[in-house]
């Protein structure tokens, strides 16, 4: 699967101007629920770039990891 993602940076000049990230990701299915959710799974993702979204996950208050 192929996807674009912009990280977060310390201000918004430093946001603006990045390249998109494209980690590898796969799509493992739906969730266990049932509920029409669908998760990526990134793949040989860099300690950096995963730690920075999870930063980008806690900021939305979201889950960043799922497991079944």
């Amino acid at each position: 699967m192929d996807i674009s993602i912009c990280l977060p940076r310390d201000n918004l000049d430093q946001c603006n101007s990045q390249p998109p990230s494209s980690p590898k990701a796969a799509s493992p299915g739906s969730a266990p629920s049932g509920n029409d959710a669908y998760g990526v799974e990134f793949v040989d993702m860099a300690d950096a770039q995963g730690a920075k979204m999870r930063e980008c996950f806690e900021c939305c208050k979201k889950n960043a990891e799922f497991s079944e």
